[in-house]
């Protein structure tokens, strides 16, 4: 079972960096719906957040599209801004421009996160 966002109040992770060094952070940020960004919206699009804060909104992003889908009623204009669909586009849209851009694809960045061993994937030993 998951959370309700009103039951989540703390915020998401901090950088890597700052934990891995003791520093303070700049800004955490928080997931959307939850008290934290309901008082203060900007934080659901904080530009300083990490890429796991970054990772936990995918997840939560991706639960709502996967919910909606499974849904007995359809849009009979689902291209129309005010409906479900429209407005799902517009959230992801949104959260897609707000990304920090060493949150985005490129092949400089992956090399660099497979150096430090956050890949996407990992190969296993041969056995």
């Amino acid at each position: 079972m998951s959370l309700s966002e009103a039951d989540i109040t703390a915020l998401l992770p901090s950088d890597e960096d700052d934990f891995n060094f003791g520093r303070q952070p700049i800004s955490r940020a928080a997931l959307e719906g939850t008290p934290p960004a309901i008082e203060d919206q900007s934080l659901a699009y904080d530009p300083h957040r990490s890429l796991f804060a970054t990772l936990i909104q995918t997840h939560h992003l991706w639960g709502m599209v996967s919910r909606k889908a499974v849904r007995p009623t359809k849009s009979h204009h689902p291209w129309d801004p005010k409906s479900d669909f429209g407005a799902m586009k517009k959230k992801l849209d949104d959260w897609e421009q707000s990304l920090p851009s060493d949150h985005t694809w490129s092949p400089v960045l992956l090399k660099g996160y497979k150096m430090t061993g956050q890949g996407l994937v990992r190969r296993l030993p041969q056995t």
